[in-house]
């Protein structure tokens, strides 16, 4: 849920910012920033690449930045302060387990899987057939950097897929600008099949096999299967309740575990 708000925010930041409405636009940026502090990365990029008409420019963009970080980092003074002013906290979960190869499998797998393996097919064929050239997907610059930056953050943290919000919403739009009606229809319609069926092509084993236990990939083979729509895999994550309940018998489990109110 954190991916989205911050995604909200940030997008309210970049539409102040390119409307010149600066007071806003840090505030936005400031809660992007206190939502998930990787979105950082992203105000930069957003602020220095954004074509802007400004006298001065540079001074402001660099006011921008600052003030944004400012706002941003007084909702992890807390944390800060439980680790006593140090930096530890400041780590990032990265799946080393395979190495830097295993990352680089990872951030292909799970690329490929958050556009879809059969939309991903379908944008492969609209690129064969229409010709569709790459140089068109540099016809703003700002944007581009923008995908370049979450994918190299996804290259570093290959987990999870909420990291490539920005890069999946950014190509729907390219394929929007570039492609007419009846490729958008079907596009629409590969993925709303989604929710209901998929196939993979890899079957990835883990290291637990207790849906309480961390998802933790230790091989893959090439199988082709098909799996559980996205809707089915959400109704099956009412399960997961079960693994934040310390106490089962107690009146508070009890009413967790039954999905009734707490009060």
């Amino acid at each position: 849920m954190d991916y989205s708000w911050a995604l909200l925010f940030f997008s309210l930041g970049l539409y102040s910012f390119s409307k010149k409405n600066f007071e806003f636009c840090v505030i936005f940026f400031g809660l992007c920033i206190g939502t998930r502090l990787n979105f950082t990365i992203f105000v930069l990029v957003a602020v220095i690449f954004f074509p802007l008409e400004y006298r001065r420019i540079l001074l402001k963009k660099i006011s921008i930045i600052l003030i944004s970080i400012f706002i941003g980092g007084l909702f992890y003074i807390p944390i800060w302060y439980q680790n006593q002013f140090g930096l530890d906290w400041l780590t990032a979960a990265r799946p080393l387990e395979q190495g830097y190869l295993g990352l680089v499998v990872r951030f292909i797998y799970k690329t490929s899987h958050a556009i879809g393996l059969f939309l991903l097919i379908f944008i492969f064929l609209i690129f064969v057939f229409r010709k569709i050239k790459i140089e068109n997907f540099l016809f703003n610059k700002s944007l581009f950097y923008l995908i370049l930056s979450n994918l190299i953050l996804f290259l570093y943290i290959p987990a999870e897929f909420g990291y490539l919000q920005i890069f999946v919403i950014s190509m729907y739009y390219i394929l929007i600008k570039y492609c007419d009606k009846k490729v958008i229809f079907a596009i629409i319609l590969i993925n709303l099949s989604a929710w209901f069926i998929n196939f993979d092509v890899i079957k990835v084993e883990h290291k637990y096999q207790n849906k309480c236990d961390s998802v933790q990939a230790v091989g893959a083979s090439l199988n082709l299967q098909f799996k559980k729509g996205a809707l089915q895999k959400f109704l099956d994550t009412s399960e997961m309740i079960e693994c934040w309940v310390t106490d089962k018998d107690s009146e508070y489990g009890k009413k967790i575990l039954a999905g009734k109110a707490l009060k």
